[in-house]
């Protein structure tokens, strides 16, 4: 396996996270669960991390972060410093959805069940939701509250494993197999990984995936 120097960074699952990976050198992690301050952290992170190796910014192979659904914010500032990146960066920069972020990182575990749901938190009462079947994913992603699986979700909770940041919400359906937590940058350097050695970067656009529009009010001058 070819071994690739690889920067990748999530900021749109209500975390902060950073990760390099030189070949087969152990990677600089940085990760803590933050909900805003992106914009400001991001880049000095980055620059941090690749210090710590020795390397700067044009010794990278690839770049790789996360373009939703999540966190609006961080769906924005993630893919405004990858998109910048990739104007003059000799090398590819790609974007990979949180769905398949997290089914990629929980490949071992997806074997045990004929289904595997997706649930990422939205920052709301409902989770962003997407299942998979043995061919790919199954449906659209939809959003969905825990309280409303009956109507909605026709499977037999007990052929189905959640996983992903929502998925702890889902406690409460009677069967359904649980595992809540979310992979780091880490995961996502292995996943570019794979994706540059199977030469399939056209796949993977920084284009945003949002399920819902934000949640703005805008005042009146006078109020």
């Amino acid at each position: 396996m070819v071994n690739f120097t690889i920067l990748a960074f999530d900021v749109s699952n209500f975390v902060f996270s950073v990760a390099v990976k030189q070949g087969s050198e152990v990677p600089h992690l940085i990760h803590k669960e933050v909900s805003r301050g992106h914009d400001a952290e991001l880049i000095p992170a980055i620059e941090q991390a690749l210090a710590l190796l020795g390397i700067d910014w044009t010794m990278l192979d690839c770049a790789i972060t996360t373009t939703g659904p999540g966190s609006f914010t961080g769906v924005r500032v993630g893919l405004s410093v990858a998109q910048a990146l990739s104007l003059t960066a000799p090398y590819p920069v790609f974007g990979i959805n949180n769905f398949e972020f997290a089914r990629l990182s929980y490949a071992h575990d997806y074997t045990k069940t004929p289904y595997l749901m997706v649930a990422l938190q939205s920052g709301r009462e409902d989770a962003y939701v997407q299942l998979y079947d043995e061919k790919g994913a199954f449906g659209d992603a939809f959003c969905l509250r825990p309280e409303d699986w009956q109507q909605v979700v026709s499977l037999d909770p007990t052929t189905i494993m959640c996983v992903g940041n929502g998925a702890k919400a889902f406690s409460s359906v009677e069967g359904l197999i649980v595992r809540e937590c979310m992979p780091t940058a880490l995961d996502l350097t292995i996943i570019a990984e794979d994706i540059m050695s199977h030469e399939s970067i056209d796949n993977y656009h920084l284009v945003p995936f949002y399920l819902k529009s934000a949640d703005v009010t805008i005042k009146k001058a006078d109020q």
